[in-house]
């Protein structure tokens, strides 16, 4: 093993499903850390034109599959064991997203968690606030969903 591979051996991940970019995030202490040790954002645009198709954008839901594919390799290289994923808006709406989430998930080894718009708003606000002491002010979430 080497040294960076054991820098993340207590890492914890988190992949973000959203409706315009797939993020994955890892963290020293995902309950403690504001500031992650890997960070990387791929727009894939799954919701582009949902509003008008009701579906996932298929040049975007498959440019988010090989980006999974990366995420993965990149999880197992760095052997880090503890991660989840999230879905927002277009996995939440689109009638085609079972069968996206179904190959998603193969390829992560792990179950989707598909957010309410309600729990995708506190999570948003929370994300904001965590690395504050006191917190008076308004946030807005200019996420890519409809």
């Amino acid at each position: 093993m080497t040294a960076r591979e054991r820098d993340f051996i207590n890492k914890e991940a988190i992949i973000d499903l959203g409706s315009n970019s797939i993020r994955m995030l890892i963290y020293d202490n995902i309950l403690n850390s504001q500031i992650p040790v890997f960070n990387e954002k791929a727009v894939c645009q799954l919701g582009k034109n949902l509003d008008r198709t009701g579906k996932l954008d298929p040049k975007g839901a498959e440019f988010a599959l090989t980006v999974l594919k990366r995420f993965k390799q990149i999880l197992s290289n760095l052997k880090v064991k503890k991660y989840k994923a999230i879905g927002t808006a277009a996995l939440r709406e689109a009638i085609d997203a079972k069968d996206f989430i179904i190959k998603a998930q193969k390829i992560i080894k792990k179950k989707i968690i598909i957010l309410s718009g309600n729990k995708e708003a506190e999570n948003s606000a929370l994300g904001v606030v965590i690395g504050f002491q006191k917190v008076n002010g308004l946030v807005a979430d200019l996420g890519g969903g409809v």
